[in-house]
């Protein structure tokens, strides 16, 4: 799926990945990176994104955590008033 976990944990660093602004690359496969949808930080491959929705049983989501968490509190705000 693309997600860098290898890379990240391998404890020889044998594991060869590489990231442009549009792509990552790791197994000698192209993984298109999807940027969120507020911000346009990069928040995962297509194929990474689509395997945690199905796993957890939901839609693909498609802002990052710092953006989801401004969006919960701008909910929040709404219901419960700015005196948070």
């Amino acid at each position: 799926i693309g997600c860098g976990s290898c890379d990240y944990v391998c404890p020889s660093g044998e594991i060869e990945m590489s990231q442009t602004e549009d792509e990552r690359i790791i197994w000698g496969k192209h993984f298109r990176l999807v940027r969120c949808s507020s911000c346009g930080e990069v928040i995962g491959t297509e194929e990474e994104i689509a395997f945690v929705a199905e796993k957890a049983g939901h839609e693909p989501d498609t802002l990052c955590e710092r953006c989801r968490k401004k969006q919960i509190a701008s909910s929040f705000r709404m219901i419960y008033g700015e005196d948070l």
